[in-house]
């Protein structure tokens, strides 16, 4: 978020310019944000138990391994929604954001009502999970027909790679 923040004001620069410098920079901050979140989000899925473990010291603390595991994956699809968010007030298309918010609010108050009553943390967990890839695919879906075209595969298969690479190594080890 500091990240985005920082480079936001340059964001709404470069929309009064066109549309090209406004993409241009929220690819090359969407690849920054891939190249950070990816590797973290292998590292808390792989690195979990023993991170809770030896953070919290109690046995306990274990038990949240699978909910820090979904959370982690939150963190991909945050990273899209933010920078997506921040093309759609750049572009000074501020009510868009503003409903998907309304509407993200809603499903995560829906949801954590039956989720969290039948699953507990884990419903909890899942419930933000859902709502963080509904944000993401409205995000995406705005700024796709509004600005421009979002490359998903081609701004992620390099960190995803050295992810995967990483995902072995922690693997084997």
């Amino acid at each position: 978020e500091s990240i985005i923040m920082s480079v936001f004001p340059e964001m709404c620069k470069r929309f009064t310019t066109g549309l090209e410098g406004l993409k241009r920079i929220s690819f090359n901050v969407l690849k920054l944000l891939l190249a950070i979140t990816l590797p973290t989000v292998i590292g808390l899925f792989f690195l979990a138990e023993p991170a809770l473990s030896s953070l919290y010291g109690k046995a306990e603390f274990v038990l949240a391994t699978p909910v820090l595991r979904v959370l982690a994956c939150t963190l991909i699809l945050r990273a899209f929604s933010h920078v997506l968010g921040r093309d759609l007030v750049a572009s000074q298309r501020e009510q868009i954001p503003l409903y998907i918010v309304v509407l993200s609010t809603l499903l995560r108050l829906i949801l954590g009502l039956i989720l969290i009553s039948r699953f507990g943390l884990i419903g909890a967990a899942i419930t933000a999970l859902v709502t963080v890839l509904v944000e993401f695919l409205l995000h995406y879906l705005a700024v796709s027909r509004l600005l421009f075209p979002i490359p998903v595969v081609k701004l992620t298969w390099k960190p995803a790679v050295a992810s995967a690479c990483m995902a072995v190594f922690l693997t084997l080890v």
